[in-house]
Formats: structure tokens, sequence, C-alpha cells
């Protein structure tokens, strides 16, 4: 009888078992699901057709036709580092199965970001539990900036999936004490700079980690070894980058063949304003939660809790020393961050830790951070489509209702794209030259001259090169903003 229960009872484990083994698949399934439906429903039409993408079309498009990469963003080689080739690539091959158009550039930043998703449920999974693998999962797939960059014609979404990979395999590298992961890691980590070279303080992260072990655990030589391996998985794909890159002539700005260098209207303003409250301010208030995450991890004694914080830390080293935008290369980052945030949510159901009066301090504190959204809106920050203000708005509207539709503004991205005009995007590198075969070209008819533009140091450019006449000033500022109508060349 005895033998007849235990059997009966080993034989209920086992079904139960592979129940929870078959639900779990369904989970990863239905979230994939959702992944695939929100990155690739309505991409031929979908709002948010910024500037970055009609470049990139453009790169992909000269590559295709003559080999070689048209520099549309950078005058400067060095500074033209930061679109590197691997992404044209991609484009270049969608270009030729499905033909030229927006969804078939948008698709391939869709499918890594698809396959990012994977990557997290499959990491939050490994090293920190089921539940945490579910909601890290939903919040990325639900996230305002993740949504933005997998459903744009951007470099940002592939740079992100290599990265994690290689973040991935470097740390089960060290935990494993295996090297072929090291090298392979370092494969991945190349493919993440000919992305999007930005993604180099994750090299910078892997060796804070390394420096605490050895200082942990003595194993210096191992670890030494461990990176220098890494090193060369890296080095074997972004050096033919480098050499083929600065073998290349330099082209100008000027796009060769017009076919996305103007760039359409975004969807209404209604239509911004809903997504900036409904999305932007949830996906701050879960990167609120997760840096709360992270305090909490980097107070515990887990390995892969240092990991994470080493990641984070080289991030914000490198924000500080670097003149770049946050949302420039903060994408990886991002990622650990909303597992953070899983990890203290999970942690604290775990411990029961939900008391009433904790309760109305989370929801307090949860207040205070959305009168912060307000006032201070950190959308500007991170991820926003167009990071605009209300001058430039204001500017966009009087050029929507002034200018003809068959004439052309020389403006930056974000007031050309608000106006719902034709334009020619002002770069921060252009030369006099430039200036002149742009105008050459398109024939602008007028100049939009803001503060972004005079950070630049453009404005003296622009005078030495072009006739032009002050018609409006905008801002409470004097001259603010300042739109001048061309009469042509001096």
């Amino acid at each position: 009888m005895m033998d007849l229960s235990e059997t009966v009872l080993d034989l209920s484990k086992r079904v139960i078992n592979k129940m929870s083994g078959i639900k779990e698949r369904y989970m990863i399934l239905f979230i994939l699901l959702i992944s695939v439906f929100i990155r690739l429903y309505n991409l031929n039409n979908a709002p948010y057709f910024y500037i970055d993408e009609g470049f990139n079309a453009e790169t992909a498009l000269s590559l295709m036709k003559t080999g070689e990469m048209a520099r549309y963003f950078y005058q400067e080689p060095v500074l033209s580092l930061q679109k590197p080739i691997l992404h044209y690539i991609f484009l270049v091959a969608s270009f030729k199965l499905f033909g030229f158009g927006i969804w078939q550039g948008r698709i391939i930043s869709a499918l890594f970001g698809i396959g990012t998703t994977y990557l997290i449920y499959y990491f939050s999974r490994k090293y920190f539990g089921l539940k945490v693998a579910v909601i890290t999962s939903l919040f990325y797939i639900s996230s305002s900036c993740a949504i933005y960059l997998d459903r744009s014609m951007k470099i940002d979404s592939q740079a992100t999936f290599f990265a994690f990979l290689s973040l991935i395999l470097f740390y089960r590298a060290y935990s494993e004490r295996n090297m072929k992961f090291s090298f392979i890691s370092g494969i991945f980590y190349g493919l993440a700079m000919i992305s999007k070279p930005t993604i180099i303080y994750l090299i910078l992260g892997n060796f804070i980690f390394l420096l605490i072990e050895s200082a942990r655990y003595k194993k210096i030589k191992e670890n030494i070894i461990l990176f220098f391996i890494f090193a060369c998985g890296s080095i074997v794909f972004y050096s033919p980058w480098l050499i083929y890159y600065f073998n290349q002539s330099s082209d100008s700005i000027v796009s060769t063949t017009g076919k996305t260098f103007i760039v359409r209207s975004l969807h209404s303003y209604g239509a911004r304003l809903a997504d900036l409250f409904i999305y932007t301010f949830y996906s701050e208030i879960v990167r609120f939660v997760g840096l709360i995450g992270l305090i909490y991890i980097a107070l515990q004694k887990k390995t892969v809790y240092r990991y994470f914080v080493s990641i984070v830390l080289s991030g914000f080293i490198f924000y500080f020393f670097a003149n770049v935008f946050l949302r420039d290369y903060l994408h990886l980052v991002h990622l650990l961050i909303l597992i953070c945030a899983a990890v203290f949510l999970v942690e604290l159901l775990n411990h029961e830790i939900l008391t009433k009066r904790n309760f109305c301090i989370y929801i307090f504190v949860i207040l205070i951070c959305f009168s912060g959204l307000f006032v201070s809106n950190p959308s500007k920050v991170f991820y926003t489509p167009l990071m605009t203000d209300d001058v430039e708005i204001e500017a966009a509207k009087y050029l929507e209702k002034s200018v003809d539709e068959n004439e052309i503004i020389f403006c930056n991205a974000n007031i050309g794209v608000l106006s719902g005009k034709k334009y020619v995007p002002i770069d921060p590198t252009i030369k006099e030259l430039t200036c002149q075969e742009i105008y050459e070209k398109f024939k602008p008819k007028y100049l939009v001259i803001d503060r972004k533009v005079r950070v630049w140091g453009l404005p003296r450019h622009f005078s030495d090169c072009l006739d032009i006449e002050l018609i409006k000033t905008f801002g409470e500022w004097e001259k603010e903003i300042e739109i001048y109508i061309i009469k042509g060349l001096k």
C-alpha cells in the first residue's frame, strides 16, 4: 500500500512538473507573440519618422548602389564612426529582398527587438527565476523607449541585442570559467561596436567587474586571461571595420538620391501628447523603481548583482565624461534597470513587506515621482522621439501656416518634422561648401536658426554663404528662434 501511494505521489509530481513546463513554454510564447504584435503591427505607417531614418535609408541605398557609405550624418571621419556599417548591411539585405520602403527598413529593428525580448526572458529566468523573467519581459515589451527604437529604422535595437548577448555570454564565461564563451562574447561585443560604438562602456563594465572580483577572490591571472580573450574576440570584428572606414572617400552630407532626405511629417499633436502621457510616464515610473532596485541589489552579495552594478556604473561614468546624449548610449543600462525593477518587486512580495504602512510610503513616493515628471519632464532626456519645447512648437506652427506646400525649409529636425513641411536638416558639422551644395540642390526658401544651431556655432557659415533676411523671432529671450527668408547665394 505504501509503495502504491509513493508511486502515485511520484507520478503526480511528474505530471505537475510536466504541466509547469508546458505552462512556462506557453508563457514565453505568449510574451513573444505580444512583442511581435507590438513591434510589427502597422509598421509602415507608424508615427515618429525621425530624421535618422531618412539618413539611414539613404546611406544603405548608397552602399547598395556604389559600394561605399555616403556620410549623411557627419563630415569628419572620427565623428562618422558613430554610425558604423553593420546596420546598413542589414538594410541593404532587406531592401534587396523586399524592395525599398519604410517597413522594409524598420523590420530589422523590430526583429532585433523581438530577439532582445527572448534574451531578457532567458537571462532573467536563468539567474533570477520565472517571476522576474515574466515581469522584466512585460516591462520591456511595453516600454515606450523600447517600442520607439524597435519600430524605427535606427541602429539602436541591434546594438542593444548584440551588447546584451555579449553581456550574457561574458557572465557565463566568468561563472563557468569557460574561455570559449569569453571569446564568443567578444565577437558579439565587436558586432555591437560596429552597430553603435557608444556601447563601448560595456568593456569598461567588464573590466570593473573583474577588478572587483580579483580583489575579493585573488583570481587575478584567470581574470586577466578572461578579459584578454574577450578583447581579442571583439578586435576580430571591429578592426576590419576601422580599416575599411578610414580608407573611404569623404562624402558630403547632401543626398545622392533624394528619395528620403526630405522627410515627411509626424502624426497629429494630439497623438503625440497621448503617447507621451500614456507611455513615457509609465516608463519613467518603471525606471524609478529600477533605480531603487539597483540600490537594493548593490547591497546584496550575489556575483550577478555585482556584475549589474559594474555595467550600470560604467555607463554613468561614460556619460559623465563623454559629450553625448544620455539616450544615445544607455540602452543596455535601460535593460538592466528593468531587470532591477522586477527583482525589487519580486523581493518585496517574497519578503511580505507590503504592509499598509509601507504601501502608503510607496504610493507617496510614486506620487512625488509623478509630480516631478510633470515639472521637469525627464522624457526629454530618455528616448522621447522628439525632444522639443514650446518655442519650437510655436515656430513650427508658424511655418506650417506660412510656408507653401512646395517650399523647403532649412532647419533642425525637430522644427522641420513638427511643421509638417518639406525640409532639409541642419547638420552640426556642416561646412560652407556643404551649405552651398544644399542650397543649389534643394533651393530652400526659409532658414531657421535656433539654440541648437547657435551651440554648434553655425550661423556665421550661413551668413557667409547665403543672402538672408530676418522675418520672425520667437521666445521670451531675444532671438531665441529666428526665421529668415533665403534670397539666394552671396
